[in-house]
């Protein structure tokens, strides 16, 4: 037997999704036999699956030792990273060039969300669990660099998640393209279509809708500077946006005529919601906009 102490992370979870996360291993069958047998108990009586649980609540296990989870890990050493803004809940990053947002087949260490993780721990302001551990609420492409929102806690990262998928946060991008945007500001609305083996994302029928918002800040005959803001959150979407009305981003080596890596940056953060007695009460109303000494893209490399 093994007993468990929900936290404040697991405070309204559910039952079956506590031991989804604990024993990611358990069969979805079993975990249901155990809480239907008894084998799962909530302070000493047995729940249903659709149980919430609060924190300080004792959780009671009599199933089989060899699904138990190995103690939590300290995460791994990272490098440094720049927080612009912090309360109990959410932080925001800033993300440099050449680092990816959380790990992936070809990065496998020091990413943005490892330096979070790194960050947040060596400040005592993340002990390990088996059930959460903070993350990052959007990502930004391997050579993009700018705002990134991270979440600390689950309350946090819930909440963020909601206002995301509900449009209550505008992400802007400062991007240099290739000749000047005609008209010089619009919305894009083209269906997007991504190849997972190559990673590479084209305008097509069958697609997912997305779309994307521009307007030209400046020109030089060559090039101009584009805000961009994202109404829909798909793969390279400002890129192949772009791209499609024939004004590729500077250095884009996929959608555009090669070089280093686009010059894209998430400039700006809107928190446009109003504050209704939640955790994300701090950010409403709020906007954050990237220092100008970051613009570059070359800061905590």
């Amino acid at each position: 037997m093994r007993v468990f102490v929900a936290t404040a992370n697991d405070d309204g979870r559910r039952v079956d999704a506590f031991f989804a996360r604990l024993m990611p291993a358990m069969p979805k069958g079993l975990l249901y036999k155990y809480i239907r047998t008894g084998k799962i108990k909530v302070n000493g009586k047995k729940p249903k699956p659709e149980t919430r649980l609060a924190a300080g609540d004792e959780v009671r296990y009599f199933g089989d030792d060899a699904l138990l989870p190995v103690g939590p890990a300290a995460p791994p050493r990272a490098g440094d990273i720049t927080v612009l803004y912090e309360d109990e809940h959410i932080a925001l990053l800033y993300k440099p060039v050449r680092m990816a947002s959380q790990p992936d087949a070809r990065h496998t260490a020091d990413t943005l969300v490892d330096r979070f993780l790194w960050y947040l721990y060596k400040k005592g302001a993340y002990v390990p669990e088996n059930t959460f551990r903070p993350a990052l609420c959007n990502r930004l492409d391997y050579n993009t660099h700018g705002l990134v929102i991270g979440a600390k806690t689950a309350a946090g990262l819930r909440a963020m998640n909601e206002k995301i998928r509900t449009r209550k946060v505008r992400k802007l991008y400062l991007c240099r393209v290739e000749g000047t945007p005609d008209p010089p500001r619009g919305r894009i609305s083209a269906a997007l279509v991504k190849d997972g083996k190559t990673n590479v994302s084209h305008v097509g029928k069958e697609g997912k809708a997305a779309e994307t918002g521009y307007r030209t800040l400046s020109a030089d005959g060559r090039t101009s500077l584009v805000e961009a803001e994202l109404f829909s959150g798909r793969s390279h979407q400002i890129r192949v946006h772009m791209a499609s009305i024939g004004c590729p981003l500077v250095g884009d080596p996929k959608y555009g005529h090669g070089g280093d890596g686009q010059d894209l940056c998430a400039w700006r953060v809107q928190f446009a919601f109003r504050p209704e007695g939640g955790v994300l009460d701090g950010l409403a109303g709020k906007t954050f906009t990237l220092p100008e000494s970051f613009l570059k893209g070359d800061e905590n490399e």
